[in-house]
């Protein structure tokens, strides 16, 4: 026969389990903000060497054209 649970028991077990979602939302927010900050440094360096291209670009069309 199975022991009946107290309301104590059952209550420490659903406070346990909220603990475990807890700390595993936790853990793939963290996942989910690293991702976003390499994604968006990632943009940023593309722009970035977009951006020296075109003045490169630019500065010798000029040289070039004097």
């Amino acid at each position: 026969m199975v022991r009946k649970k107290s309301t104590s028991a059952k209550a420490r077990t659903r406070k346990r389990a909220y603990e475990r979602k807890k700390t595993e939302n936790r853990v793939n927010r963290s996942w989910r903000k690293l991702l976003l900050i390499v994604t968006a440094v990632n943009k940023f360096l593309r722009l970035r060497r977009c951006d020296i291209a075109v003045a490169c670009s630019t500065s010798d069309l000029n040289t070039s054209q004097s």
